[in-house]
């Protein structure tokens, strides 16, 4: 049993290394980051900001580095808790995450319960 238990888990870790590439990518997949579309929002309102804020701004948090590099640096702070930060609500994600967590937990906790009400009488 134990060595059941063990195998499990270590063929848990290389599935955990591709799911969080592949959720990196899909985050990184759309053309520029979130500077270039606030510069195109900005315009669009007539109170843009110049292209070297935009590129400082890039520098600062890492998205001119290539994408190898964004992702171990992305993947490396969730053993500290540290899930980056928020540039749309300028503040930590982690606090933004558990807070829609509630929520969650309480939409699937009745869905399950619908769904064993539904299940249960049906046969």
């Amino acid at each position: 049993m134990l060595a059941y238990i063990l195998r499990r888990t270590l063929g848990m870790i290389p599935t955990l290394i591709i799911v969080s590439i592949v959720a990196f990518l899909i985050i990184q997949l759309p053309p520029g980051d979130f500077f270039t579309t606030l510069q195109a929002q900005l315009a669009e309102t007539g109170s843009g900001q110049d292209t070297e804020t935009v590129k400082k701004m890039q520098e600062r948090y890492g998205l001119d580095k290539p994408l190898h590099v964004q992702y171990l640096k992305w993947v490396s702070g969730f053993p500290r808790g540290d899930f980056g930060w928020s540039l749309e609500w300028n503040s930590p994600v982690l606090p933004i995450v558990l807070k829609r967590m509630a929520y969650t937990v309480l939409v699937g906790g009745l869905s399950l319960l619908f769904m064993m009400g539904v299940a249960i009488p049906i046969g």
